[in-house]
């Protein structure tokens, strides 16, 4: 682990990884977010948001084929759908990742910070029961889906934070597809896109591989739980949880 706060002890942070991966693999099933959890912690136990940022993404990619094995094997899956919408934000998820590794740290930590506290206040702002709701009726929105989804896609390269939930408002938005069907292509085009920005990290030399472990590790068995999750209450704690890091490491960048 390269970058760990020399206060920090190793086999302690391999620890908090691997919980933190755990829990984020959680917070990802129920609907996305996860990121916020996982980058947020790397930074306070020392790892640069770049690095924090390019090594979840490499756990990220792991955590989303298992997801998208089990929605296949289910039969869950729109496959056509789900890989014609991995090719638009793939398309953007390269440029993302490259983008993110061009800026200075300074200004690299100031845009992680600014994007973190949109999305805090997008998390403030949605409705506890959002994620429950049916969508509205309505014919798909073709030109809608594909800005949406190249967009989603530079976004997810760059940071990524939050993509999970904004890929379901996309969804319901563009496609009408209600949570279970939304999360299962959620899952394949997050794999993907993960996947692109992962080569590009690792190509540029950004992602830790002795901390990239623990937390793919944690995200396999955040993802079985997970799926074993009750909506019904689990997502108020984990809505809590994520201010609390968010908030936290906003004042450490920021600071």
């Amino acid at each position: 682990m390269r970058e760990v706060a020399a206060d920090v002890n190793p086999i302690l942070a391999c620890g908090v990884l691997l919980l933190v991966g755990c829990a984020s693999a959680v917070v990802n099933t129920l609907a996305g977010g996860g990121t916020f959890l996982t980058v947020p912690v790397m930074i306070l136990l020392g790892y640069s948001p770049l690095v924090a940022n390019a090594t979840n993404r490499l756990a990220l990619t792991v955590q989303g084929v298992g997801a998208t094995a089990l929605y296949r094997r289910r039969g869950r899956i729109d496959l056509r759908l789900g890989l014609r919408l991995s090719l638009l934000a793939c398309l953007g998820s390269g440029g993302g990742a490259y983008l993110a590794t061009r800026l200075d740290e300074e200004a690299f930590n100031l845009t992680i910070a600014c994007l973190m506290v949109v999305t805090l206040g997008v998390l403030l702002w949605l409705p506890a029961d959002w994620f429950t709701r049916r969508p509205a009726s309505g014919p798909p929105r073709p030109l809608l889906t594909a800005v949406g989804f190249l967009l989603a896609g530079v976004y997810g390269g760059f940071f990524g934070a939050g993509l999970g939930v904004f890929i379901l408002l996309l969804l319901a938005a563009t496609q009408r597809l209600d949570l279970v069907a939304g999360n299962a292509i959620k899952s394949l085009v997050v794999l993907f896109l993960s996947l692109v920005a992962s080569v590009v990290f690792l190509w540029l030399g950004h992602v830790d591989l002795l901390a990239a472990a623990p937390l793919a590790i944690g995200n396999g068995i955040g993802g079985w739980f997970g799926a074993r999750w009750s909506l019904s209450g689990g997502d108020v704690w984990i809505r809590r949880l994520l201010i609390l890091v968010v908030a936290a490491s906003v004042y450490k960048l920021l600071r």
